[in-house]
């Protein structure tokens, strides 16, 4: 991987929280910092499904120390409507940011149809 290649790939990783987050700071009257501490949140249960990361709850308590929200009742069928207009999509498959564990973010590439079943679960 070329250097600028391997800059791109890292700066792509600084949209943990953010696929998600962006749907929701769209809908509702949140600050952006809210909606990503949400997106992060909602990211780190779909990387215990699609990448075994175990830490979820470590996140949310130090999201929380810091007074951001962590969980949100929201339009799921609405925040997957404006998910597959995001820029992170590639035709049908969603770059996604991810956790391996804390401190190693992966970007997983997932079918929108997945996505939208595994957000309509959590």
């Amino acid at each position: 991987m070329q250097k600028d290649e391997f800059e791109k790939a890292e700066r792509r990783l600084l949209n943990f929280g953010h696929t998600l987050g962006h749907a929701l700071e769209n809908q509702y009257e949140l600050s952006h910092g809210q909606a990503i501490a949400i997106g992060m949140t909602y990211a780190c249960h779909i990387s215990e499904q699609l990448s075994g990361f175990l830490q979820t709850e470590k996140v949310v308590k130090v999201l929380e120390q810091y007074g951001l929200p962590t969980y949100a009742a929201f339009n799921k069928k609405k925040a997957i409507e404006v998910l597959k207009m995001d820029k992170k999509r590639e035709r049908k498959e969603m770059n996604y940011i991810l956790l391996d564990k804390i401190g190693k973010g992966i970007v997983k590439s997932i079918p929108v149809t997945q996505l939208e079943k595994i957000i309509n679960n959590l």
